[in-house]
């Protein structure tokens, strides 16, 4: 096994933690022990975790071209993953149990989800950074952009309650990410 295959290994055990914890959680909420109020902007986004879980795997794939490795861009990836995850854990919880409101739920976690998603865009930006200028600009404008914009939103709905934001921007998320796959990583290899 070379390293990349190490790395896309540890990488597949912690997005499948995520997926299997997100999965589950729903399950949960379709078939729970004790009634659950279902609240739509939780459920889409748990739609748009489950649409960046599976884009991340898939986007894993491309780390096969990489021969050598540092430790820098290795922590940068596994850190990402584990955000991932995090942000997995935060919005979805392991058990119901007495969280059988699901709209309270969210808004109660709502710093901490959002404040995730906003380190992720700075993680992001270092991990491309790392890859180097050169990389960091070949990704256009929209690349940078895209991440602003994320972090301004998540920095956002961490302080505001307002439904039709948290509804407007998971929306505005799903339908971006969607674009954003299909137009820059529909093929690998």
């Amino acid at each position: 096994m070379g390293i990349s295959e190490y790395i896309l290994a540890l990488m597949s055990i912690v997005v499948g933690l995520a997926m299997t914890q997100l999965l589950s959680g729903a399950a949960e909420i379709v078939q729970p022990a004790r009634p659950v109020r279902t609240y739509w902007v939780h459920t889409a986004w748990m739609i748009y975790l489950f649409v960046t879980l599976i884009h991340f795997w898939w986007w894993e794939f491309g780390l096969m071209r990489i021969q050598s490795w540092t430790f820098l861009p290795y922590a940068f990836v596994i850190f990402f993953a584990v955000l991932l995850y995090f942000l997995v854990a935060l919005l979805v919880p392991q058990h119901l149990g007495d969280r059988a409101d699901l709209k309270e739920y969210f808004f109660a976690r709502r710093t901490w989800f959002f404040g995730t998603m906003a380190a992720i865009q700075l993680v992001d930006f270092g991990d491309t950074l790392v890859k180097g200028w050169a990389y960091f600009r070949g990704l256009g404008p929209e690349y940078p952009a895209r991440n602003l914009a994320i972090l301004v939103l998540s920095l956002v709905a961490m302080r505001t309650r307002k439904e039709w934001y948290h509804g407007f921007m998971v929306l505005l998320l799903i339908a971006y990410q969607a674009l954003w796959i299909m137009r820059h990583f529909n093929r690998v290899g």
